[in-house]
C-alpha cells in the first residue's frame, strides 16, 4: 500500500486533492466524478501520443473518483525558471526557453495531427465557455444582463469560435504544467483553437511564467 502525502488541494475540483508516493513516483489526483473523466482523457491523449503521463488506474472507491499516474519528473519548468532567475539577475537560461520550445512542440504537434470536429466539438466548446465563464452564476447576480439579446450574442460568438481548428486543449498550460517530457494537469481540457495553448506560455517563458 502507498503512503500517499498530500501535496496541494485542487480548486477546481470539489474536495479534490493532489497525492505523491515517494516509494512508487506515482501521483494520484481525488475529487469528484470529474476526476475520473480526467483520467480517461489523458488516457485518451496517451493513446493518441501527446506527451502526458499516461494513468495507470482510473475509477472510484465510493467515496471520491481518483486517477495514478507516474511522475513526469522531479521538477516542472517553472520550478527551474523560479531557481534560475534567483540565481541570476531575474533572467532564465536560453536552455530552459529552448525545453519549453520543445515540450510545446510536442503538444502542439499531437493536437493539429488529432482535430476536434463535427457537432459534439460544438456542443463541448459551449459547455465549456458557460462553464468557465460562470456564465448562469453572472446572469443570476445580474438579471438586467440575462435577457434573450445577450443569450444570443453568447451562441453567436461560440458558434464563431467552433468554426476555427479546434484541437484537444490544455487551457491552464504553462510552465507549472510542463516538464521536459510531460504536460500534466489537463482538468480544465476543453476543445480550443489550435495554437491557444502553446503560444501565450512561449510568450511569457523568458519572463518566468
Amino acid at each position: 500500500m502507498s503512503d500517499w502525502e498530500l501535496i496541494t488541494v485542487r480548486t477546481a475540483s470539489d474536495g479534490g486533492a493532489v497525492w505523491y508516493s515517494p516509494g512508487e513516483r506515482l501521483y494520484k489526483r481525488t475529487g469528484g466524478p470529474e476526476v475520473e473523466e480526467e483520467g480517461e482523457h489523458q488516457r485518451l491523449l496517451a493513446d493518441l501520443g501527446f506527451p502526458v503521463p499516461r494513468p495507470i488506474e482510473v475509477g472510484a472507491d465510493g467515496k471520491e473518483s481518483y486517477f495514478t499516474e507516474p511522475e513526469a519528473g522531479a521538477r516542472s519548468l517553472h520550478d527551474l525558471a523560479m531557481a534560475q532567475a534567483e540565481d541570476g539577475d531575474g533572467a532564465v537560461d536560453d536552455s530552459l526557453v529552448d525545453a519549453a520550445a520543445a515540450i510545446s512542440s510536442r503538444l502542439l504537434r499531437a493536437q493539429a495531427a488529432h482535430p476536434v470536429e463535427g457537432a459534439r466539438a460544438q456542443a463541448q466548446v459551449k459547455a465549456w465557455f458557460h462553464r468557465a465563464g460562470f456564465v448562469e452564476e453572472v446572469f443570476a447576480e445580474n438579471p438586467d444582463l440575462d435577457t434573450e439579446e445577450i443569450r444570443a450574442l453568447i451562441d453567436t460568438a461560440v458558434d464563431r469560435l467552433a468554426q476555427v481548428p479546434l484541437c484537444h486543449g490544455h487551457l491552464d498550460y504553462g510552465l507549472p504544467n510542463a516538464f521536459p517530457d510531460a504536460v500534466i494537469d489537463w482538468q480544465h481540457h476543453a476543445p480550443a483553437p489550435l495554437g491557444y495553448d502553446v503560444y501565450p506560455m512561449l510568450d511569457i517563458s523568458a519572463f518566468k511564467g
